[in-house]
């Protein structure tokens, strides 16, 4: 598995422990479902911005989500 592979899973573990629906997150991070939704399939890349905003939502350490 790769790098960005590892984040996604960690990302995708995270919110369903939440009980956050894609749509739920992708409403408190301000991007579309739909490209939320591609970005936790891998079939796009994130932007650090939201990133960021993503990991603060769902109080993610941005030091350990790539460990």
């Amino acid at each position: 598995m790769n790098q960005a592979d590892l984040i996604v899973t960690r990302i995708e573990r995270a919110r369903q422990d939440r009980s956050i629906s894609v749509a739920e997150l992708a409403r408190r991070i301000d991007v579309g479902r739909k490209r939320l939704w591609y970005v936790l399939n891998g079939q796009h890349s994130m932007h650090v911005d939201e990133f960021v905003r993503l990991c603060v939502v769902i109080d993610l350490s941005l030091i350990h989500i790539s460990e």
